[in-house]
């Protein structure tokens, strides 16, 4: 039995599955959270290499409602099976999963699995396989 589950969803068909995932698995998990992090472009200031965020208003507000539907789709599907408590970050996804993961002390990391290609992986990264390779509770990822 899982006592804390956090499910992280970027609104994609795989992520959805993840949550298909859970509903299975509802006997074995106590608490459900649904995270969906906020990926904002960041730039270096010349000056003195701070990294700051930078973005219009509009444009993290924009990001803020798609997150805010995506968590309240998710939510609805569960909602038959289990009570869930819904999370907004902002930062690198990977990074900002496991920081919750281990802040909150999770222990299962569900999420969707884009299934990226050998060349896409090397030149894009992998939310998925950097989190299944730095997470310390179990992850379990959904195709």
């Amino acid at each position: 039995m899982y006592k804390k589950a956090l499910i992280a969803l970027d609104g994609s068909a795989p992520s959805f599955r993840a949550v298909e995932a859970a509903i299975k698995m509802t006997g074995s998990i106590g608490e459900i959270s649904l995270i969906y992090v906020v990926n904002l472009p960041h730039v270096n200031a010349p000056a003195d290499g701070q990294i700051m965020d930078f973005f219009p208003p509009q444009y993290y507000k924009e990001l803020t409602k798609t997150a805010q539907e995506v968590l309240d789709k998710a939510e609805q599907m569960l909602a038959p099976y289990h009570k869930t408590t819904k999370i907004i970050e902002s930062g690198p996804p990977a990074e900002t999963i496991l920081h919750i993961a281990e802040k909150d002390h999770y222990d299962l990391i569900i999420m969707g699995s884009r299934g990226l290609n050998s060349i896409q992986k090397l030149f894009l990264g992998s939310v998925s396989n950097k989190v299944l390779s730095l997470a310390q509770p179990a992850v379990l990822l959904v195709k």
